[in-house]
């Protein structure tokens, strides 16, 4: 499946995910593993979901006439998901989101290398 950047803005955690707090140093660590290395070494899973969150086929177009091989091209994958109302939802990689999260605010700017974060696309 693609490797697609997402902006950080358009990933929402599964509702699945009955973590609610995330350990403050263990983000911390994970955040330094990142910048060190300039990325992660194994991007988190995550499916295609509606605006109101009903997940949308990865094989097929879906309800809004996206499909992945549509998304394989970071540069358009965030217009393309704007465009469609449509959004990311991580299965797993809850903890390296609140990572990336915490280098954009590092950064201080919208935009840089922390502004998206690469996913599998499912």
């Amino acid at each position: 499946m693609p490797i697609v950047h997402i902006p950080l803005s358009l990933i929402d955690d599964s509702p699945f995910q009955t973590r609610t707090h995330y350990d403050a140093a263990a983000v911390e660590a994970l955040a330094e593993s990142i910048r060190q290395s300039g990325g992660l070494l194994s991007p988190p899973v995550a499916r295609l979901i509606t605006a109101d969150g009903t997940p949308l086929a990865a094989d097929a177009a879906g309800p809004l006439g996206i499909t992945l091989r549509g998304l394989a091209s970071s540069e358009v994958a965030a217009s393309i998901l704007r465009e469609h109302g449509a959004r990311v939802q991580l299965a797993v990689g809850h903890t390296r989101l609140r990572a990336y999260l915490l280098l954009q605010e590092r950064a201080g700017t919208i935009g840089g290398p922390y502004a998206a974060m690469p996913v599998d696309l499912r």
